[in-house]
């Protein structure tokens, strides 16, 4: 015989004990009938695991046949829900696709701005100025001193001046993006400045270089003349025009 485990003594133990209770009480438990004449031990289930057990008694269950049974409702509920996610989602990826399409085009409106912008700017230099003038005036300015301009004669030459107490005594102006001598300035009535007593400074004069450095319109004059201005001695290049070729 197989010898019992302790577990199954003490089953046995106290099913004894209840049978004892019921006796002396004069209660008698009623025997278990064998269901379809089989014996009780046909009916004992073998022992499973909870997941089999669970796994098995899904596989047992129908599927639910009627309209208002809780799975079919709850499957009704998911399947919908997918639905709405998948408007959603179709919404959503749609409206990216129109802000993209947007985006697009508002670049290539801003590129073609750029380029038509690029096409219709022209060099900003001493004698085209597309800032503050018009076509007009940079075509008579090209004429005037541009490539298209007649051959002329000039005379060209520097002067080394020594700032005085008062100064060097000139007035320079900016005419046609060329700086020019329009004047000079006498401290006193019989007193003459620098610039007017070497004899060789005219005014209608272009200055074309200070120390050397070439000047390349008004703008440049400014910056160079700023550093210049307070230099105890200065050499200015300048251009006569003589006539024309």
């Amino acid at each position: 015989m197989v010898a019992e485990s302790a577990y199954e003594a003490e089953r046995a133990a106290k099913i004894a004990r209840n049978k004892a209770m019921l006796a002396s009480l004069g209660i008698e438990k009623p025997a278990e009938k064998p269901a379809r004449g089989r014996p009780l031990e046909s009916r004992k289930r073998p022992v499973e695991e909870p997941m089999q057990r669970r796994s098995s008694r899904l596989q047992e269950q129908p599927r639910p046949t009627s309209v208002d049974s809780p799975m079919r409702l709850r499957r009704k509920v998911s399947l919908q829900r997918n639905v709405s996610y998948s408007e959603v989602e179709a919404v959503v990826l749609s409206k990216i696709a129109e802000t993209k399409i947007i985006l697009d085009r508002h670049q290539r409106q801003r590129r073609g701005i750029y380029l038509e912008r690029a096409k219709n700017i022209k060099p900003n230099n001493a004698r085209t100025d597309t800032t503050y003038s018009t076509n007009e005036k940079n075509r008579r300015l090209m004429n005037d001193t541009g490539v298209d301009a007649p051959r002329r004669i000039v005379h060209e030459y520097q002067v080394s001046l020594d700032r005085g107490s008062h100064g060097l005594c000139i007035n320079l102006g900016i005419l046609k993006q060329c700086v020019c001598v329009v004047n000079f300035r006498r401290p006193a009535p019989n007193v003459l400045g620098p610039a007017e007593l070497c004899g060789q400074i005219k005014p209608g004069d272009k200055l074309v270089s200070i120390d050397g450095h070439i000047l390349y319109g008004g703008d440049d004059f400014k910056r160079r003349w700023e550093s210049y201005r307070t230099a105890a001695k200065i050499t200015l290049g300048f251009r006569r025009f003589l006539g024309e070729a």
